[in-house]
């Protein structure tokens, strides 16, 4: 599942690169929100939902929706790992 900045990347047919220029923020910046390493900020939040043409509280609520999605996810991986380790035994 992507994030909306990779959704946004894709649609756009940017690159990191090209994405951190527009924002003014280091590619490595840009490499920790698509990794879901770190958030935007508020302010970088405003700016990049105005590159993508929504109010930045959409996009906060698609971020918070993908974290959970992710989140989710790997619990239910893991929950799936331990009950083959558990049969296994």
């Amino acid at each position: 599942m992507d994030n909306p900045l990779q959704e946004y990347m894709r649609e756009e047919e940017i690159t990191p690169s090209e994405l951190s220029d527009k924002l003014m923020v280091s590619l490595s910046t840009v490499y920790s929100w698509i990794r879901g390493d770190t958030r935007p900020s508020t302010g970088n939040m405003r700016n990049l939902a105005r590159k993508m043409g929504m109010k930045s509280s959409v996009l906060k609520w698609k971020w918070r929706k993908w974290e959970e999605d992710r989140i989710n996810a790997t619990s239910c991986s893991e929950d799936s790992h331990s009950t083959k380790e558990e049969t296994d035994e």
